[in-house]
């Protein structure tokens, strides 16, 4: 246990479950206040550490969507846009039907 007196350096881990497995986040050491409620600091914790999971989740799972495409999906995207965007020119802008 450390010395009392070296509150500045003390850490708290917060631990949440997220449904599918335990989420752990180091907190600044939390003093006692007599207006100051744990129950609500606690929530507040364990939303950010959820919403900041849930990013990081998301995030990798977009990368890995865009990267197991390959190149020919991203190529045959553009080639159809730059068609597309000829046909429009070739009318003038106007509405034309398929």
């Amino acid at each position: 246990m450390q010395d009392p007196t070296e509150q500045g350096s003390q850490k708290n881990t917060f631990v949440a479950w997220n449904g599918r497995d335990w989420i752990t986040m180091t907190t600044p050491l939390i003093l006692p206040h007599k207006t100051f409620s744990l129950v609500l600091l606690s929530c507040r914790y364990y939303r950010d550490v959820i919403s900041e999971h849930t990013h990081q989740i998301g995030v990798e799972t977009e990368r890995n969507f865009l990267q197991s495409m390959g190149i020919d999906f991203h190529q045959d995207g553009f080639l159809k846009l730059i068609s597309r965007y000829d046909k429009c020119i070739g009318v003038g802008g106007e509405y034309m039907e398929k």
